[in-house]
């Protein structure tokens, strides 16, 4: 299977494992390249050309693979979890342990061989956001509750964690990407405005608002979220949650990134920072090629 040790289909009707060790082997992929288009311009007398624009092209990944034993079984399995219209991950397992994944849906399902013999088959993967991102994530706490000791660990007359009162945490990217990333805003207690600040660049996620206890707001700099309006998403006390745009100050920038390498946030409050807990959250990294 080249470098990959095995590839895993996943969406809410289940999943399947393709690796040599079980009974759907992989004989290629294909589309794992990242492509881009190039708006170029060239004027009379001119020696070459003017880039006018570029923009990074989806992905399609094409599955070729042998379906060796179990034949009936594992054909209508296929079927079953390969379905239309259905949100999924295609899941890339490396020889070195890491996971990386594209997110997308099916553009075309599984088309097999027939016989009782091994069967092939072959299904194709469309993902609109073309970079690989690291199946584990990382959560930073720029205020808040900041754990001692990693669970499960039991101890008596030791504290196990305590308040994060540092003005500046630095957020890693171990990719070779730019990454979005995911903000989460609660009051233990009464706060107002509260303010995340992306230092190197100065810019800032911030919200106008009175925050009362078990309050929540979230926002995400994913574009995906953007596009379906869930970015900004506010929880009251009671858990319920709706939109909460109209809490996000107009000079908050949604562009924001996490460059490869990291960089470093500083959370703040107009009134009662310390009953601020603030969280980001972000893949361990992401890359164009694995």
């Amino acid at each position: 299977m080249n470098r990959f040790t095995k590839i895993t289909y996943e969406n809410k009707a289940g999943s399947i494992v393709f690796d040599a060790a079980g009974d759907f082997w992989i004989d290629s992929v294909e589309g794992m390249e990242t492509n881009v288009e190039i708006d170029s311009m060239q004027n009379t007398g001119q020696i070459g050309a003017s880039i006018g624009g570029q923009s990074v092209l989806p992905k399609e990944i094409t599955v070729n693979g042998t379906i060796v034993r179990s034949v009936e079984a594992r054909r209508r399995q296929m079927l079953d979890v390969l379905v239309p219209l259905a949100a999924a991950r295609l899941i890339f397992g490396l020889e070195n342990g890491e996971e990386w994944y594209l997110a997308g849906c099916l553009k075309q399902l599984p088309i097999l061989s027939d016989g009782l013999r091994p069967q092939s088959f072959q299904f194709r993967f469309f993902a609109p956001y073309p970079y690989f991102r690291s199946i584990r994530q990382r959560s930073y706490a720029l205020a808040g509750l900041r754990a001692l000791w990693h669970t499960p660990f039991t101890v008596a007359q030791h504290s196990i964690s305590r308040y994060s009162n540092e003005k500046f945490v630095r957020v890693e990217n171990m990719g070779n990407i730019a990454q979005a990333f995911v903000i989460r805003l609660f009051a233990k207690a009464k706060l107002r405005d509260p303010v995340v600040w992306l230092v190197e660049e100065n810019k800032k996620i911030s919200v106008k608002k009175e925050m009362q206890q078990g309050e929540e707001i979230i926002i995400s700099t994913h574009d995906a979220d953007k596009d379906d309006g869930t970015a900004v998403q506010y929880r009251n006390a009671s858990g319920q949650i709706g939109n909460g745009y109209r809490f996000l100050s107009p000079e908050s920038d949604l562009s924001m990134r996490i460059p490869p390498g990291g960089c470093t946030f500083a959370a703040d409050a107009a009134e009662n920072r310390q009953n601020l807990i603030c969280t980001v959250i972000a893949a361990k990294g992401e890359r164009h090629g694995i």
